[in-house]
């Protein structure tokens, strides 16, 4: 499920980033636009490349757009109106801003992500309590296995005081040593 909802975030970072008009108008809006008040006035023009008719390679459409006095004809693009149509500097421009919008919204809603994983507690309270009884019977347990374990050494060293030499069933004495 997880891989599901973050192959969603990079579908939809490049979707919103790639192929809506949100990136462009915004670029419009605060690097082209010349009139505060009225910014999105203009972005249509700006937005669309032309081709002059005269350039085409067929003689017969060529011929039926200049009959009816068309010179140009209008495209979605930013392109240099002039024969070989490179892209404009704004076109690079926007598609850096667009990769840049990319990364932000996968990156941003990656760290959301996590961050509401990391304050919804996954295990159920019953589970838990479950979990933390488990914990203190095995202590219990441990606890009372070493209590016995220490009674066996003590009953050893009474009935059997010749066998506590340096390397006995009972090992070295040292501090670290837990019976």
């Amino acid at each position: 499920m997880d891989v599901v909802v973050k192959l969603g975030i990079i579908f939809n970072a490049g979707l919103i980033a790639f192929t809506s008009e949100v990136i462009p108008r915004l670029y419009y809006t605060y690097h082209r636009a010349t009139d505060s008040h009225r910014r999105h006035i203009g972005y249509l023009e700006y937005s669309l490349s032309y081709i002059h008719v005269k350039d085409w390679n067929d003689e017969a459409k060529i011929e039926e757009m200049t009959t009816k006095n068309i010179t140009k004809c209008y495209y979605m693009g930013y392109r240099e109106p002039d024969y070989p149509y490179p892209h404009k500097h704004d076109y690079w421009r926007i598609v850096t801003v667009r990769l840049a919008a990319f990364t932000v919204y996968s990156i941003g809603f990656f760290v959301l992500m996590y961050l509401v994983n990391l304050m919804i507690d996954d295990t159920p309270s019953s589970v838990r309590t479950r979990l933390d009884r488990h914990k203190f019977l095995v202590k219990k347990h441990l606890d009372q296995e070493r209590r016995q374990a220490r009674e066996a050494v003590r009953r050893v060293k009474r009935a059997h005081p010749s066998l506590l030499l340096r390397n006995s069933i009972v090992g070295p004495k040292n501090e670290n040593t837990k019976f």
